[in-house]
């Protein structure tokens, strides 16, 4: 990942604008998953979930820090004891990885995944241990698995609408150069609910 200097020197000789994070005086667009993640914890708690996982994205991530700050935030309001899993890089084998250390401890009774991979390899490393989706533990992703397939696995996750966000960094592409104010355009995501997550066991 390039340091913040780096990328503002680039605007001296090219228009710039970044996706996912912000450089000071650099125009960017943001995509709110911080905001959608922190969504997806309070669809759990009103599930009834008070004990969550969330596996964290790769060490050094601008975007990663974000979204930890956020679940730790929304679990802080409600109520959740929080298990942070991670730094991991965004990979299936990551996730199977966590999924051996969740089923084994059995605490918790939902997992939130940075990213679809690492949800891949949670579902697939619960069900190797016996541990059914959404009967044992609820799952959740933080971007929308279209991004990796066709069909949408019926999962709860973020609607990223990676498209709009592309076709706002065009256009602040195309505002004069250079800018006489970093604009920033925050864009929503959307909770899809699947059935992955359900009301908490009983007992």
């Amino acid at each position: 990942m390039s340091p913040d200097p780096v990328i503002r020197a680039f605007t001296a000789k090219l228009p710039v604008a970044t996706v996912d994070r912000t450089v000071p005086s650099v125009p960017g667009v943001l995509i709110d998953t911080p905001g959608g993640v922190a969504d997806i914890v309070t669809h759990l708690v009103g599930l009834g979930h008070r004990s969550i996982a969330y596996v964290g994205g790769p060490e050094g991530s601008w975007m990663a820090e974000r979204r930890t700050a956020a679940v730790k935030e929304a679990a802080r309001r409600g109520g959740v004891d929080l298990t942070v899993l991670g730094p991991v890089a965004p990979r299936i084998d990551a996730g199977l990885a966590a999924a051996e250390h969740i089923a084994a401890e059995r605490t918790v009774t939902a997992v939130v995944a940075y990213s679809s991979y690492l949800l891949i390899g949670l579902r697939l490393g619960l069900r190797d241990a016996g541990v059914r989706v959404p009967a044992d533990i609820s799952l959740a992703a933080s971007d929308d698995l279209t991004a990796i397939s066709t069909d949408r696995p019926d999962t709860t996750a973020l609607r990223v609408p990676l498209e709009e966000a592309g076709a706002a960094a065009v256009r602040l592409l195309q505002e004069p150069h250079p800018p006489k104010r970093a604009r920033r355009v925050r864009i929503a995501t959307e909770l899809i609910v699947g059935a992955s997550t359900a009301p908490v066991p009983a007992g």
